[in-house]
């Protein structure tokens, strides 16, 4: 059910920022190795909560969180330069842009309604990263 929405923020996210090293399925990547960054993780972190909305028709919010992830090298004084988390923004800045207002489609059909920024959350440093959380909200019918 997910997977095509993946797919459809995959694709969008890679053609609309070419500085993306790669856009991957979430699953707790950042904790280990990254081959190489910037990278997008996307995550669906809440189950859907499914309501009838006719005998044919049932709808979903559906909630997105995509995961800038970049590396944070930091000095010897423990401080990440400038420019560096200038770069991870303006990347994080560039996912939030491609998605607010984006429509997943599996052809010509509709995945969701068109999906809404609902939060930013930065790290400047977790586990060696600087991560960026992007959370979207759309909605899902489902048959």
């Amino acid at each position: 059910m997910f997977y095509n929405i993946y797919t459809a923020v995959k694709n969008q996210l890679t053609t609309q920022i070419a500085a993306l090293k790669g856009v991957e399925w979430y699953n707790v990547q950042y904790e280990g190795a990254i081959a190489s960054t910037p990278r997008v993780f996307v995550e669906f972190p809440e189950k859907l909560e499914i309501s009838q909305l006719t005998k044919q028709t049932r709808r979903a919010p559906l909630r997105m969180r995509l995961h800038v992830v970049s590396v944070a090298v930091a000095s010897h004084e423990g401080v990440i330069p400038d420019s560096t988390a200038q770069e991870h923004e303006t990347i994080a800045l560039a996912a939030k842009d491609a998605i607010d207002k984006f429509t997943p489609l599996s052809g010509a059909e509709k995945l969701t309604t068109p999906m809404q920024l609902t939060g930013w959350q930065h790290f400047h440093k977790h586990k060696g990263w600087m991560v960026t959380f992007v959370e979207f909200e759309g909605k899902i019918s489902l048959p």
